[in-house]
Formats: C-alpha cells, structure tokens, sequence
C-alpha cells in the first residue's frame, strides 16, 4: 500500500513528466511518513469542481472506474503501466513499497490522502516488486489494446474489480481486508468488462467474447459463465463495451450490436434483449435508478452522444464530439459515465477528443445543460458517479497528454446539484466602470499572456462602434494550456453570441481571428471557455 499526497492539476504547467524527480521524492516522503501523517498540499477549487492528479509517475490512469465510499470519499479503479519514454526521457524511478506496474490499481482518498493499492498484487509495505497484472501489458509493462478494467463498492463498502485483456477475463476483490489472488474467470480473449454487485452479494459481470455477449456470475472464486447474445459482428475493441446493473428484480445487460444499444433483461433463467431506438452501441454505460430503471448514455458511429432513460423518457441527444485530428468513426478514447441521485437526476460524461475536453451534463433543471470541466484538456474515457444524496460527485479521466489519472470533486460542502444547470459559477455582472472607449479601428485584439488561467486576459475591456461590424484576433500567448475567446450578452447568458461558439481550444502559440456582426449600443461580456471565472472582461459597444 502507498500513501500518496494530493496533487492539484496546476493551470500553469499542464506537463508533470518535466517534474519527475520532485513527484518521486514527494511519494517517498509519503510512503516512509509516520502512519496518519503524510504530507499534504491544499487542494485549488476553479470553476465549481477542483482537479488532483491522483497518479503520476508512471503511465497512469488508463480505464478509470470512479465510485463513492458511504462517506461521498472517491475511489478509483485504473491500470498502470510503464509509459513509452521518449529520446531525452528519463525512467520514473522505483521506489519502496509504491506500487510497480503493470498493475491494476485501487486508489481511494481519505483526510486529504490518496492511498494507492495494486488490487492485481505485486507490492509489499518496505519493499518492490514489478506489478503482476502481466495480462495488461506488452513485455515491457507497457500498454496494449483491448484491455478495460471496471469497479463497484458492495454494501459494505468493499471492492469488486473486473478486468478483461487479450487473454482472458480476471477478478479480484477485498471481501477479506485485502486483495487475494486475482480469479482467472475465462482464458479466452475478452473486453469491455463491467460490473455490479446485487442486493444479495452477487458479483455479476458481463463482457465481449469475440461477437457474443457473456456474463459470469458468482463470488470469491466460484463463477458460471452464460451467453447473453450473439452479436451481428465483432464490435472490436474500440469503443465496444458493456455495461452492467444489478438490482432487486434481477441483472440487465446493455452492450452494442452493429450501431445498435441493446439491453437484455434476465427473466428466469432466460435473456430477453430490447433493442434502442436510434443508433448507438459505442462507449457506452449505465446506471440504475433507485427503481432499477436503466439509465443509459453511449456514443453512436458519427460522434453524436445521447442519454436514454428507460423508465418513460426518451434518446435525448447531448452533443457532437469532434474526431481525433486524421480520424474518423469510433475511437479508443471514447467512453461515457453515467450515474443517478436519489431523486431520479442524471449526471453524463464523455470525451471529446477533437476538443480534447471532457463534459458533463445534468438534468437537474428539468433538461440537460452542458458544460466542460476546466482542467480537463486531452482527457479521455471519463467515468462518473454521485451519492444518492446528491451531496458528493465525481469525475475521473485519463489525461492522455501527461499520462496521469486525473479526478474532479465539487469543494466541500457544495452540493453536486449546484453543477445543475451550470457545473460553473460565473460571476454576477462584468467588470464594473469600464475603463475603454471605441476608436475608429474595428479590428479588436486580446491576448492570454502566460499564467492567462490564475491572471486573465491581457485586458478586461474592449471596445467598438455600435451597428458596425467587427473583427477579434485572440491570440493565445499562454504555454501549455488552451484558451479561447466568446462574446455573450450579459454574465448570465449561457448561449454565445460570438466569438466560440462553442469551447473550442486555440492551442498555445496559436491565434484565431473571429468575426462578429454589428451590435446595438450596450455592455457585452465575455470569457475564455474553460477558465470561466477567471479569464473574464467586458465589451463596450456606443
């Protein structure tokens, strides 16, 4: 086991691996600290939910699988692996009693600590010992494709994990205190693995073998295999995952069939599955409401992302995501989160790599408001849950530029339906008395200067003729961190008016030059996207 400090995801240097050396220093430190005393850093709240980095020294975070204790703590399931070092790079070094990869994780947060457990074995307190979850890895430690892993708390607050790799489908637990050797459910080629815990202690855990959909059922050691349904075709294992619940009226499946959610319902000793209307089948996940209603999110083949509820409400289309620059169709890197309160409010996560942003939506207004999570940049597979009281989130991701697991809470004492219908606060009006005045120029200029995400924009006030159109260059001096530029009516205004029109990152070094049409005399405001509290200012228009 090791003990970990608390890592706030810093705006102003995004790239950690610059930083080796002092992160494995600071873990050593941790890990030979008295017990209930390690260090610890402050944690930064931004934009309503604040980001730690969880993991980081190795390749770490791949295929987060994000729970909360009875307490509204998180807890995260991921891999760890060894990462692909590039000429200059040095090795991450090794050090005592910390986790070695390749290994699948278990790390949970408590009193400002993450505490970090190979749940796939391969540790001991004082010593080091290479990870043994060699299923998950090349023969360097490194990682390959095909592998998922997938995490539940039971009611005791104990730890069920599944993971399925090239060959074969494992599970561990630690029902007994610890983790004991993983169970080798099937040695077939499996993946997309999820899984649930019923009322009565049940493991079940359903996953893809070739074109058919199993699942395996049991506890400890004892499990038994069944076939669910065959599928039209091998979904692959981009974007093809499953998605499992277990409440008091018996398991549902729900997985992807040829662009199709289908959701199989066992009813005796029989599946009986039931097809989604609309395409879908990519990505996908689900949570059960406090009925056992399913409630679905998943991607379909062109990049669009829907939410299903299946107790009365329809496919309700979320958004558009971007394919990765040179790609098209489903990618690795897509997977959606869904969890449910108590009271029947949906929370959804999913990746836009083409942004390169993670978003959540939440219906508790009564529809679905969109927002990205500052902090985010180049994050992916994103996974998602809420207590049933609404007073604790949690969103987890793989940031793929860094290689490091990366979480996002609310700060304490704020509740999760404040995300509802903005995860951000913006501030009430804009920059009071503006300082500026129109000139006889219509091309308008702003820049984000380094630390632009703490500091803001170069200027907080522009200015422009009334009925003339205009043009604003925006410039990101900034390094390392995306920004961008849009113009709304007023602080409040959540749709844009100019500008982008939606976030869209305007990379370091990088300018975009944005037109806008001719405005009534007034006061406008604006903000950077993804730094919305604090890259702010007003536009003067007479």
């Amino acid at each position: 086991m090791s003990a970990a400090v608390v890592q706030t995801r810093s705006i102003l240097a995004r790239h950690w691996r610059a930083f080796a050396a002092l992160v494995a220093a600071t873990i050593a430190g941790a890990a030979c600290a008295p017990g209930g005393s390690p260090p610890s850093f402050p944690v930064v709240a931004a934009t309503g939910l604040r980001v730690q980095v969880v993991d980081s020294l190795y390749d770490a975070g791949r295929s987060p699988s994000v729970a909360l204790d009875k307490n509204g703590n998180p807890e995260v399931a991921y891999l760890l692996y060894q990462p692909v070092l590039k000429k200059g790079d040095l090795p991450p070094p090794i050090v005592g009693g910390a986790p070695q990869p390749p290994s699948v994780m278990q790390a949970a947060y408590s009193g400002g600590t993450w505490t970090r457990v190979p749940a796939s074995g391969g540790v001991s307190l004082g010593q080091s010992e290479a990870g043994k979850a060699t299923a998950i890895a090349n023969k360097d430690g490194q990682a390959i494709p095909g592998v998922n892993d997938a995490m539940t708390l039971d009611a005791a607050g104990k730890h069920h994990i599944v993971w399925a790799t090239p060959s074969g489908l494992f599970y561990t637990d630690d029902s007994n205190g610890t983790y004991g050797s993983p169970t080798k459910i099937s040695s077939a080629q499996t993946f997309g693995a999820s899984i649930a815990v019923a009322p009565d202690g049940t493991s079940w855990i359903a996953y893809y073998e070739g074109s058919t959909v199993k699942v395996a059922s049991g506890s400890g050691s004892t499990f038994t295999e069944e076939q669910v349904a065959t599928t039209s075709g091998a979904p692959g294992a981009t974007a093809g995952v499953t998605a499992i619940g277990a409440g008091s009226s018996g398991p549902q499946v729900a997985y992807g069939d040829n662009g199709t959610t289908v959701v199989a319902s066992k009813v005796g000793n029989a599946w009986t599955p039931t097809p989604i209307t609309g395409p879908g089948g990519y990505g996908l996940s689900m949570a059960l409401d406090k009925s056992g209603n399913p409630n679905l999110a998943y991607y379909d083949q062109s990049g669009n992302v829907y939410e299903v509820g299946l107790n009365g409400g329809g496919q309700t289309k979320l958004a558009t995501v971007e394919p990765a620059k040179g790609t098209t169709g489903p990618s690795a890197g897509w997977s959606t989160g869904i969890a449910v309160d108590g009271s029947g409010v949906d929370y959804v996560a999913w990746s836009d790599i083409g942004r390169g942003l993670v978003y959540v939506a939440t219906n508790g207004s009564g529809s679905f408001q969109t927002h990205p999570v500052q902090g985010s940049f180049g994050g992916l597979n994103p996974s998602i849950a809420v207590s049933a009281d609404a007073q604790h989130l949690a969103v987890a991701w793989y940031d793929g530029p860094d290689g490091d697991l990366d979480i996002a809470t609310p700060p304490a004492g704020s509740l999760a339906l404040a995300f509802s219908p903005a995860p951000v606060v913006l501030p009430s009006a804009g920059p009071t008395a503006p300082q500026c005045s129109p000139g006889s120029s219509t091309d308008l200029s702003i820049a984000a200067p380094v630390g632009a995400a703490a500091k803001g924009f170069d200027t907080t006030c522009l200015a422009v003729a009334a009925g003339k159109t205009f043009t604003v260059t925006f410039a990101n001096d900034d390094t390392g961190v995306p920004h961008d530029w849009a113009l709304f009516a007023n602080s409040a205004a959540t749709s844009p008016i100019g500008g982008a029109t939606s976030p869209t990152p305007v990379s370091p070094g990088s300018s975009q030059k944005y037109s806008l049409t001719a405005l009534k005399a007034g006061t406008y405001f604006y903000h950077c996207d993804f730094h919305q509290t604090t890259m702010t200012g007003t536009l003067v228009v007479k």
